[in-house]
């Protein structure tokens, strides 16, 4: 029989840490989807009655402005979500680890501590990935 030789270079592999990685940016994504769904339920319920009154108090009255404005924070960080759930499953494949580096960078946005540990699981096993 062959005798197995290890290289002294050769670190050990921490297989669970890009999973880890990738679940947790995968989640940072759904919070801010789920975070974003909120903002716009409420915005399209409460904002336009709400923007009205302190509007009105300031003595103008533009009803588009305070909807827009909200609009202008929604698509950007349903956007933001997304991209951390994509490169969440590059992550979990252990595939491109740019991408993966960067859904996990994108997913501190709507979660900043999962976010950071994600970053932090994928850095550490950037050699887990093809």
């Amino acid at each position: 029989m062959e005798e197995q030789t290890i290289e002294k270079d050769q670190q050990p592999s921490y297989g669970w840490m890009p999973v880890a990685g990738g679940v947790l940016s995968i989640l940072s994504g759904i919070i801010g989807i789920i975070a974003t769904a909120f903002i716009i339920t409420v915005s399209i319920a409460f904002g336009a009655e709400i923007a009205g009154d302190v509007i009105s108090s300031l003595g103008f009255w533009t009803i588009g402005l305070p909807l827009t404005v909200i609009w202008l924070v929604a698509i950007p960080m349903l956007v933001i979500s997304l991209l951390a759930i994509i490169g969440g499953s590059f992550a979990i494949n252990k595939k491109n680890w740019a991408l993966a580096l960067t859904g996990a960078v994108f997913s501190i946005v709507p979660t900043q501590v999962i976010g950071i540990i994600a970053v932090i699981l994928i850095v550490i096993s950037k050699k887990e990935f093809k």
